[in-house]
């Protein structure tokens, strides 16, 4: 082979070897611009994991305190409602109720008429809640032998006696409590 003729061969080699370099340059420039795309895409769907963990995370509190699917107050947490409030309210204003006192879930059915209706099965529903929510409810026997949701007032709580008071805003029912509570009065 020649000398020009090998001189061509390296000029044709070196022609396709930039042509190759350029290819190479626009292929990893495209990797690149593709790896960046992922990272962005990868963010928004970690930031749309997120926005869904948060909203279920807030569905989540909404509905443990008892807020229906319309943003007002489910029929199970007023039944709930109900009876923790009369039950409290009962042991601490009611000295023939001072030990303890029971309710029915036809006695909480009644009181809730007539601005709500409510099944049987609702209010049970919620007597359950409140057993496993707070310490002084348990499911029990009142004195006709009927089934009932019972308080002791022993286990009587500031926390729950506040609660009360705050959601039929009044402001005697702590009063009592603590004065009861310190004196001994049925604690």
């Amino acid at each position: 082979m020649s000398e020009a003729a090998l001189s061509d061969e390296i000029e044709d080699l070196r022609i396709n070897l930039n042509g190759a370099f350029a290819k190479i340059s626009a292929l990893s420039d495209e990797v690149e611009r593709l790896k960046k795309e992922k990272k962005e895409l990868e963010d928004n769907v970690e930031e749309a994991h997120q926005i869904a963990y948060n909203a279920l995370g807030a569905a989540q509190a909404v509905n443990s305190k008892g807020a229906a699917p319309d943003g007002g107050v489910s029929k199970t947490a007023r039944a709930k409602n109900t009876a923790r409030n009369e039950l409290v309210k009962r042991v601490l204003l009611d000295s023939s109720a001072a030990e303890g006192a029971s309710l029915t879930v036809g006695e909480v059915q009644t009181m809730l008429k007539p601005q709500t209706e409510v099944a049987y099965q609702t209010v049970k529903n919620g007597f359950g809640q409140l057993v496993e929510e707070w310490r002084p409810f348990r499911m029990g026997e009142n004195s006709d032998g009927k089934r009932a949701l019972k308080i002791d007032s022993r286990e009587l709580t500031q926390e729950l006696v506040g609660a009360v008071e705050v959601d039929l805003e009044r402001r005697d029912l702590t009063k009592r409590f603590m004065s009861r509570h310190t004196s001994g009065g049925g604690e």
